[in-house]
């Protein structure tokens, strides 16, 4: 297995090994790195597959884009069995358990250390980056931007590695509060969280790749990405929708919330690994950043610079990383496409592509918009017709779930959507809404239903490191060539 970039526009193009992938993160050209073909499994295999345990079923799906000359199956069950131990901080031997909700299924994903869905990516990840790591006697400096959940997932997964500095960047005051105690309560010598001044989530991103792809400063910094331009998380992100498939009777439906496009991103690979799986639609919500559904209406993509602040802020975002890896798939593997159209993005701030790829993007994907209005009502509904209680990003992609299920599109399958974070994490974004007309009982709910390994870091003394910072790749360069030693 090869991978090669999106944006590589030789002849032949540049190969990298998985562990390429896993190091280098984003490809020198400025381009995501995909696999060189993509594999397929056959009716045997997934009948195999049906009947494994989340670990076993994540080194087989695994192993289908890892030769055993980089990683043998030994290490590779491994390294899986250490991300999703208990002693990792899992709280579910099924890593990703279905719950239905009324007529449908949510695929809970934030029984992990930090209480979402990064984490099932970014525990692998540290594992596949301390590997690499040692195989090649070298060490690295992570460097990622969140939105929230990213960064204390990604920092849950390397803190305390001697031969790993990780660097989080987060826009100043854009993040709920737990989520910034939960990455700036990490004192470990080797974390460095950095709170961007007057900046949204994308500001931070483009600092990241800003930083990535200079390639003097990368080379002195020894750069590795954790944001999900990272091959090795997207690949993580696929089993749980092999996994989830596999354990519902006939074909499935997934409703993924999403900003950056990763997760679902995930899912469109695991369809691609063949008919055999029976995913059948893969259905995009979106909060009131909306750009996605837009593209889907209208085949332009802009970026308009304008993130509207949302009770989901994961999702507050402009520029969706991540669709430039399916975008490359629908120009038909053209490089030279993706790296013109991707300038455009850059120096006009829009593309657009033709009326056939749209009529082909639409056949692969369904999308639906939702407001903050519908996520509160979706959040007390659901709470008073079965007592279950959703994040507000979990609520953007149930009630999208909700509407596709009304369309005429929906055929009966059974619907799952994914709730990507424990509500325990967006409680004051919930109650600030509520306060002025909530329910009592829904209140008192959501008032008491931080977990204990959040609620602890509301407690007094609990000690913070976090360093303010001018929102500047110059500022970001400064900090890390005076704080990392390399």
């Amino acid at each position: 297995m090869r991978y090669i970039s999106t944006r590589d526009t030789n002849q032949p193009p540049r190969y990298f090994t998985f562990i390429d992938a896993v190091l280098e993160g984003l490809a020198p050209d400025g381009g995501l790195l995909v696999p060189e073909t993509f594999p397929s499994a056959d009716e045997s295999e997934w009948n195999v597959w049906k009947t494994l345990s989340y670990p076993a079923l994540c080194a087989a799906v695994l192993r289908k884009f890892i030769s055993t000359e980089e990683i043998s199956d030994l290490e590779l069950q491994s390294m899986i069995d250490a991300a999703y131990s208990p002693t990792s901080g899992w709280r579910d031997d099924k890593i990703a358990p279905l719950c239905k909700v009324g007529d449908i299924q949510v695929l809970e994903l934030f029984h992990g250390p930090t209480y979402a869905f990064k984490d099932v990516a970014l525990q692998l990840l540290g594992q596949f980056f301390d590997f690499a790591l040692r195989k090649r006697n070298t060490r690295m400096t992570i460097l990622g931007a969140t939105s929230g959940d990213t960064g204390s997932a990604a920092i849950a997964g390397v803190k305390g590695r001697s031969n790993i500095d990780c660097v989080i960047l987060f826009p100043f005051g854009k993040t709920s509060k737990i989520q910034e105690l939960q990455m700036t309560s990490n004192l470990e010598p080797n974390i460095h969280c950095l709170a961007v001044k007057d900046s949204v989530f994308d500001d931070c991103q483009s600092i990241v790749k800003s930083c990535f792809n200079d390639p003097t400063f990368n080379n002195e910094m020894k750069l590795g990405a954790v944001n999900s331009i990272n091959w090795s998380r997207i690949l993580a992100q696929v089993v749980y929708y092999v996994y989830a498939a596999a354990r519902v009777d006939g074909p499935v439906s997934f409703v993924v919330p999403t900003g950056n496009f990763g997760n679902m991103l995930a899912g469109y690979y695991a369809r691609k690994l063949g008919s055999v799986i029976p995913i059948k639609s893969l259905i995009i919500a979106s909060n009131s950043n909306d750009i996605l559904p837009k593209f889907f209406a209208s085949g332009n993509y802009t970026v308009s610079g304008h993130v509207v602040p949302t009770m989901s802020p994961s999702m507050d975002i402009a520029v969706s990383s991540n669709f430039e890896r399916y975008l490359f798939d629908l120009w038909e593997r053209d490089s030279k496409t993706v790296a013109n159209n991707f300038e455009d993005l850059k120096t006009k701030k829009s593309f657009s592509v033709t009326r056939e790829q749209l009529a082909k993007a639409r056949l692969e994907f369904f999308s639906f918009v939702v407001d903050e209005s519908k996520t509160l009502d979706t959040i007390a509904h659901v709470f008073d017709e079965s007592g279950y209680l959703l994040c507000p990003h979990s609520a953007v992609g149930f009630k999208a779930a909700e509407q596709f299920i009304g369309s005429s599109d929906f055929a009966g399958e059974t619907v799952v959507t994914l709730a990507t974070a424990h509500i325990g994490k967006f409680t004051e974004n919930i109650l600030t809404n509520l306060r002025d007309g909530g329910d009592d009982k829904l209140i008192t709910a959501i008032a008491n239903s931080v977990p204990p390994g959040l609620a602890k870091l509301r407690e007094p003394g609990v000690k913070l490191r976090r360093t303010d910072i001018d929102n500047s790749m110059d500022a970001v360069k400064t900090y890390m060539r005076s704080h990392i030693g390399q």
